[in-house]
């Protein structure tokens, strides 16, 4: 009986021997489960965070954003035209809500809630939020000034809240400088330090720092003249307007330094020129001054341009002066002038991508006033002889106010030579290093074309009867 109770006791109570080894067991199984987990995601989650770290770039192609035409149309259509700031401050809270609708740009529901910029993003119009917010606080600073300056009494709280709005003006140019970096193409990052440079100018004139305010005002004049430089006609307009409207500031500067204001307009804060003459191996000189040809590119095509020059010019001297001959020549002055506005464009193309680097600059300006000068003058000898055409088809004529005369000679032709001849001596005239020599036979060459002109209208008016 015994031996049989113990044989049932080990039969139904096994677990009573290893309890505290069964209670354990799950233990030790979620533990080794938890540690056999936690291998295999460790490399996962290393994998992760790499991916995290990694700097996401800018998926979409540079943006071209015209920065300084943009801010000088919109100043000049809501009421800047007339020195309305208040208007234009208005207009430019209208405008900002505008694009933060547009972009889904929120600040949270009733109460603001500052959100920063997007760092990614594939809209353009991301660009004109810190510009319109810097065209609101920079107009906003002015209309403040310009009430202080009008009262009966200087307000010196209005004078500090007007320093704290060109500040943050500044603040906001910043930001549009920092995204156009990353986001913008050479062009828009070259505007973008110009405008920057200007409100930096107008904040530290403001406060009255006169000597850095003088070198930020001139950043800015030396950005903007090399991108009117590299720009249409247009362009270039909008931006010598820009250098114009510095002048007064620049002069106030030189003022309270002490200093002599030039009325030319000379950068005296510009890097100085190398003392010794740098020249390229092609000998190439403008004005005397050995000229540097960084790129073989735009070397090569200023030495086929060259070559071309020599070539129309030994074909000049060796034709006679026929009709069809002389079209073939003019046909020659059309394909040269293409090849110049060619090489003119990549040149404009490396002045933009030298960037901020002053040294590298200069020679490339020095290059273009060599080119420009050069397509300059072709065209000048082309349209010469176009108007030289004109006027000989009056040779063996009796009245010149006759209607055979007229139909011989169009004087409005003549007249449309004329007015290209007046427009491309006076860009000659605009080239830089332009000494009293070339200015002098430049002034001549102007009153001759001037005088055929006036000898072309009196046809004109002699033909319509117009004898008064």
């Amino acid at each position: 009986k015994k031996l049989a109770y113990r044989n049932v006791v080990s039969c139904t109570q096994p677990s009573s021997i290893t309890s505290s080894q069964i209670m354990a067991e799950p233990q030790d199984a979620d533990a080794q489960v938890e540690g056999e987990c936690d291998k295999p995601e460790e490399p996962e989650d290393d994998e992760d965070e790499g991916g995290n770290e990694e700097p996401v770039g800018p998926t979409h192609e540079p943006f071209s954003f015209a920065v300084l035409k943009m801010a000088q149309t919109q100043q000049s259509l809501n009421g800047l035209r007339h020195n309305d700031h208040l208007r234009y401050k208005q207009y430019c809270t209208r405008r900002l809500r505008r694009l933060y609708n547009v972009l889904k740009f929120k600040h949270g529901r009733g109460r603001f809630k500052n959100t920063p910029i997007p760092d990614n993003f594939d809209d353009m119009r991301f660009l004109e939020v810190p510009l319109v917010n810097a065209e609101r606080a920079w107009s906003f600073a002015v209309q403040l000034k310009a009430d202080n300056a009008t009262s009966a009494s200087l307000n010196p709280r209005w004078r500090h809240h007007s320093i704290q709005r060109f500040s943050k003006a500044v603040r906001w140019a910043r930001k549009l400088e920092d995204m156009c970096k990353v986001h913008a193409d050479q062009r828009t990052q070259l505007e973008a330090e110009a405008y920057l440079a200007f409100v930096e100018g107008c904040y530290l004139l403001e406060k009255e720092e006169w000597a850095d305010a003088l070198n930020k005002l001139r950043l800015c004049r030396r950005v903007c003249e090399r991108l009117a430089l590299a720009s249409g006609p247009q362009d270039g307009t909008l931006f010598k307007n820009k250098v114009q409207d510095l002048q007064p500031m620049l002069r106030e500067c030189k003022y309270n330094l002490g200093m002599v204001y030039d009325e030319d307009g000379s950068d005296d804060g510009a890097p100085p020129a190398s003392s010794k003459p740098q020249k390229d191996l092609s000998e190439l000189k403008y004005r005397g001054q050995g000229l540097v040809v960084p790129s073989d590119k735009i070397k090569g095509k200023l030495l086929k341009c060259l070559g071309m020059v020599s070539d129309l010019k030994v074909g000049i001297g060796g034709e006679s002066s026929s009709g069809d001959e002389s079209d073939a020549v003019i046909e020659k002055y059309g394909e040269l002038s293409a090849e110049f506005a060619d090489a003119l464009k990549d040149i404009h193309s490396e002045m933009i991508n030298a960037g901020s680097n002053e040294e590298q600059a200069a020679e490339w300006k020095m290059l273009e006033a060599f080119a420009r000068e050069l397509s300059l003058g072709m065209n000048v000898e082309r349209n010469m002889m176009l108007l030289s055409n004109n006027l000989n088809k009056l040779d063996g004529l009796e009245e010149i106010g006759s209607g055979e005369a007229r139909r011989q000679c169009r004087p409005e032709e003549g007249m449309r030579f004329c007015e290209l001849l007046k427009e491309d001596l006076a860009s000659l005239f605009d080239l830089p290093e332009t000494g009293e020599d070339v200015s002098e036979a430049l002034s001549i060459y102007t009153q001759i074309i001037l005088n055929c002109r006036c000898f072309l209208l009196a046809m004109c008016h002699l033909a319509n009867s117009k004898f008064l």
